[in-house]
Protein backbone atom coordinates (compact mmCIF):
# COMPACT_ATOMS: atom_id res chain seq x y z
CA UNK A 1 0.00 0.00 0.00
CA UNK A 2 1.61 3.24 -1.12
CA UNK A 3 1.31 6.72 0.30
CA UNK A 4 -0.38 9.26 -1.93
CA UNK A 5 1.31 12.62 -1.36
CA UNK A 6 -1.71 14.55 -2.61
CA UNK A 7 -3.60 13.34 0.47
CA UNK A 8 -1.15 15.22 2.69
CA UNK A 9 -0.44 18.37 0.74
CA UNK A 10 -1.55 20.30 -2.28
CA UNK A 11 -0.63 23.55 -3.85
CA UNK A 12 1.17 25.24 -6.68
CA UNK A 13 4.62 24.17 -7.76
CA UNK A 14 7.59 26.08 -6.39
CA UNK A 15 8.08 29.52 -7.91
CA UNK A 16 10.01 32.66 -7.06
CA UNK A 17 13.54 33.28 -5.95
CA UNK A 18 15.92 30.72 -4.45
CA UNK A 19 15.43 31.65 -0.77
CA UNK A 20 11.65 31.54 -1.05
CA UNK A 21 11.73 28.28 -2.99
CA UNK A 22 14.05 26.69 -0.43
CA UNK A 23 11.92 27.84 2.51
CA UNK A 24 8.78 26.52 0.79
CA UNK A 25 10.39 23.14 0.08
CA UNK A 26 11.66 22.84 3.66
CA UNK A 27 8.21 23.66 5.03
CA UNK A 28 6.56 21.08 2.77
CA UNK A 29 9.09 18.40 3.77
CA UNK A 30 8.56 19.19 7.47
CA UNK A 31 4.79 18.77 7.06
CA UNK A 32 5.25 15.50 5.19
CA UNK A 33 7.59 14.18 7.86
CA UNK A 34 5.12 15.12 10.59
CA UNK A 35 2.36 13.21 8.77
CA UNK A 36 4.73 10.28 8.36
CA UNK A 37 5.52 10.23 12.09
CA UNK A 38 1.87 10.56 13.12
CA UNK A 39 0.80 7.69 10.84
CA UNK A 40 3.79 5.50 11.72
CA UNK A 41 5.03 5.19 8.14
CA UNK A 42 8.59 4.39 7.11
CA UNK A 43 10.45 6.37 4.48
CA UNK A 44 13.54 5.37 2.54
CA UNK A 45 15.01 8.17 0.50
CA UNK A 46 17.73 7.30 -1.99
CA UNK A 47 19.77 10.22 -3.33
CA UNK A 48 21.94 9.41 -6.32
CA UNK A 49 24.15 11.57 -8.46
CA UNK A 50 27.56 12.02 -9.95
CA UNK A 51 30.52 12.59 -7.68
CA UNK A 52 30.83 16.33 -7.06
CA UNK A 53 27.33 17.08 -8.34
CA UNK A 54 26.24 18.83 -5.14
CA UNK A 55 23.89 16.13 -3.87
CA UNK A 56 25.24 16.36 -0.30
CA UNK A 57 24.76 20.12 -0.21
CA UNK A 58 21.27 19.88 -1.67
CA UNK A 59 20.39 17.20 0.86
CA UNK A 60 21.77 19.29 3.74
CA UNK A 61 19.60 22.22 2.70
CA UNK A 62 16.43 20.19 2.21
CA UNK A 63 16.90 17.98 5.28
CA UNK A 64 17.42 21.02 7.49
CA UNK A 65 13.72 20.92 8.33
CA UNK A 66 13.69 17.24 9.33
CA UNK A 67 13.35 16.16 12.95
CA UNK A 68 16.91 14.94 13.63
CA UNK A 69 15.66 12.32 16.10
CA UNK A 70 13.61 10.64 13.34
CA UNK A 71 16.05 10.62 10.42
CA UNK A 72 19.26 8.67 9.80
CA UNK A 73 21.73 9.23 6.98
CA UNK A 74 23.70 6.35 5.47
CA UNK A 75 26.42 6.16 2.84
CA UNK A 76 26.65 2.55 1.67
CA UNK A 77 30.26 2.01 0.71
CA UNK A 78 30.82 1.35 -2.96
CA UNK A 79 33.69 -0.87 -3.88
CA UNK A 80 33.54 -3.10 -0.82
CA UNK A 81 33.72 -6.79 -1.48
CA UNK A 82 30.06 -7.58 -2.00
CA UNK A 83 30.56 -10.78 -3.95
CA UNK A 84 27.98 -13.32 -3.00
CA UNK A 85 25.72 -10.74 -1.36
CA UNK A 86 22.48 -9.47 -2.79
CA UNK A 87 22.78 -5.91 -4.14
CA UNK A 88 20.17 -4.73 -1.60
CA UNK A 89 22.04 -6.18 1.40
CA UNK A 90 23.61 -2.83 2.45
CA UNK A 91 20.09 -1.38 2.76
CA UNK A 92 18.41 -4.28 4.55
CA UNK A 93 20.42 -3.79 7.72
CA UNK A 94 19.49 -0.11 7.90
CA UNK A 95 15.75 -0.18 7.23
CA UNK A 96 13.90 2.50 9.22
CA UNK A 97 11.49 1.69 12.01
CA UNK A 98 7.89 2.93 11.97
CA UNK A 99 7.76 6.73 11.93
CA UNK A 100 11.43 7.08 10.94
CA UNK A 101 13.28 8.09 7.78
CA UNK A 102 16.43 6.55 6.33
CA UNK A 103 18.34 8.57 3.74
CA UNK A 104 20.85 6.73 1.58
CA UNK A 105 23.44 8.76 -0.31
CA UNK A 106 24.94 6.91 -3.27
Amino acid sequence: MGVVLSEHESGASLAGDYADALATAQERLARLQLAQIVHGRRVMLLVEGWEGSGRRQALQLLAGSFDPCRVAFHCPADGESDEGRHWLAPYWSKLPRAGETAVFLR
